[in-house]
C-alpha cells in the first residue's frame, strides 16, 4: 500500500504518468506524460494565440489600448474549460490508476 501512495503522489504533484513509470506501467506511464504534456503546449500556444492578437495589431498603429484586455478572460474561457476539464480527466485518472492498480511484474521478479 506504501508504493501505491507514492505513485499516487507522484502522478498528482509531479505530472501524471510518473506514478505509473514508478510502479513499472512504462507504456501507460508514457502514454499519460505525453498527452499531459501536448494538453498544456496546446493550453499555451492556445493563450500566446489570444494574446498575440490583441497586442500585435494595435502594436503598428502606436499604442495598446487597454479594452481588448478587459475582453480577453471572455474570450479565453471556453476553449480553456475544455481544456481545464481534459486535464483533469488525465490527471484523476492517472492518480487513481497509481493509487488502485496492481504492481507489474517485471522480469525475474519472484513474487516475493
Amino acid at each position: 500500500m506504501k508504493d501505491n501512495l507514492k505513485a499516487a503522489l507522484l502522478s498528482a504533484f509531479v505530472l501524471p504518468g510518473v506514478g505509473q513509470l514508478y510502479r513499472g506501467k512504462h507504456l501507460k506511464g508514457g502514454v499519460l506524460m505525453i498527452l499531459t504534456t501536448v494538453l498544456l503546449i496546446v493550453t499555451f500556444v492556445y493563450v500566446l494565440w489570444a494574446v498575440h492578437g490583441i497586442v500585435h495589431a494595435p502594436k503598428l498603429a502606436g499604442q495598446v489600448p487597454a479594452d481588448p484586455f478587459a475582453a480577453l478572460p471572455g474570450r479565453l474561457a471556453p476553449g480553456l474549460k475544455w481544456l481545464g476539464g481534459a486535464f483533469l480527466c488525465i490527471w484523476t485518472y492517472g492518480v487513481a490508476d497509481a493509487l488502485l492498480g496492481s504492481r507489474q511484474r517485471e522480469k525475474g521478479d519472484s513474487g516475493k
